[in-house]
């Protein structure tokens, strides 16, 4: 999954080459599930709702979705807190949308639609960055920027994910792919 690699798992590979100098790793991301049967590599990182015949194990399971934003437009919602007039921007093929967010929140959802899409967590994130809207993500994605005080939570509220982080592999790992499955299932 290009999302988990590029903003959960890069950050700490580090750390797996410290602890596994001799073992080398390709990182091939994918962005759709179709792109997922294409590959009989290794193993896979999935993100969906699960239910395929080859389905291992769950990483990241009980997801929350909550609203980021950069600061700035953190700084645009009125003094009722009512975050549904800001911008927001679409996060195609996740399951959670805006109009689940707002329904599931009591706020009102704004007179229009979202008028920015896309279908990659980090395209939509840099968005977010910018100040053109808010973004639908989760704690997998979010941490760094979090913590980097890059985005916010302009509100206090989530609702659950029905998607989570699977990870697939064949049935016989080799000596290094269980060590970085073990790795990561540490981390998760």
């Amino acid at each position: 999954n290009f999302a988990f690699s590029s903003l959960w798992l890069v950050s700490r590979l580090q750390e797996f080459q410290a602890l596994h100098p001799g073992v080398s790793l390709h990182l091939v991301p994918a962005l759709w599930e179709s792109d997922y049967r294409q590959r009989n590599e290794g193993i896979e990182i999935r993100f969906g709702t699960g239910g395929w015949t080859d389905e291992k194990s769950i990483l990241f399971g009980n997801l929350d979705a909550f609203p980021v934003c950069s600061p700035y437009l953190a700084q645009s919602i009125g003094t009722d807190g009512n975050i549904a007039n800001l911008p927001a921007i679409s996060m195609t093929g996740m399951s959670e949308q805006w109009d689940d967010f707002y329904q599931a929140t009591g706020m009102t959802p704004p007179g229009h639609k979202p008028g920015l899409a896309t279908p990659s967590f980090n395209i939509a994130l840099e968005m977010a960055t910018l100040g053109m809207g808010m973004v639908l993500g989760h704690q997998v994605v979010c941490d760094r920027y979090l913590e980097d005080g890059t985005l916010v939570k302009p509100s206090g509220h989530s609702i659950p994910m029905r998607e989570c982080y699977y990870m697939v592999h064949e049935e016989e790992l080799s000596k290094q792919e269980q060590l970085f499955v073990d790795w990561i299932k540490s981390r998760t």
